[in-house]
């Protein structure tokens, strides 16, 4: 019974992590370079959009209250309770809406980095691919991505703390990776 809860709440997180990914790259085919003298100015970059980057980054909003909900409220939250991913959902949550107004392109850029849970519940049953598939994720998309980031926002002075959280993720990335070779090696 458990393993069917988990499974049902990972397809679904899947088909929002998918619907996140796809407007990301939307973002990412409007606009594909980044250009950081304009992600201030929310309704100059997007006025004649009809999917606004504040409405792709509300939805990528919801998709973390929906699963920080799931996680800790709801009936199910003994057998879907993860810490680290509680960690991460409350610091990307607190992020979004601190500087949703303030980088909105970059933000609904940043949401291709979901992709790593994308094959999640597709490959449940073969772990050495989803594995590889995570690792790759990893290292094309998310630590280049982050990088990418801290080094626009350092080189033109945009808010520090969000430098910081940005190398949070990138230290979380690190803990998926530990996670995926080495922690049953040291229980072992």
């Amino acid at each position: 019974m458990n393993i069917n809860i988990q499974n049902v709440h990972m397809k679904h997180r899947c088909y929002y992590l998918f619907v996140s990914c796809l407007l990301s790259l939307h973002t990412w085919y409007i606009y594909p370079y980044f250009d950081i003298s304009h992600v201030t100015s929310y309704l100059k970059i997007d006025s004649n959009s009809y999917l606004k980057l504040y409405h792709k980054n509300c939805f990528l909003g919801l998709y973390l209250l929906w699963d920080v909900f799931n996680m800790t409220l709801s009936k199910n939250r003994k057998i879907l309770f993860r810490k680290d991913l509680i960690i991460h959902h409350v610091t990307s949550l607190y992020v979004l809406f601190k500087y949703i107004n303030i980088v909105p392109l970059e933000w609904s850029k940043f949401t291709i980095a979901e992709c790593i849970s994308l094959m999640n519940y597709i490959w449940r049953n073969n772990k050495n691919l989803l594995k590889i598939y995570r690792t790759c994720s990893i290292f094309f998309v998310r630590m280049p991505l982050s990088l990418w980031m801290c080094f626009n926002f350092y080189k033109n002075n945009i808010d520090f703390p969000y430098f910081k959280t940005l190398f949070f993720m990138i230290f979380y990335d690190a803990y998926i990776l530990w996670k995926l070779y080495f922690e049953k090696k040291l229980k072992n």
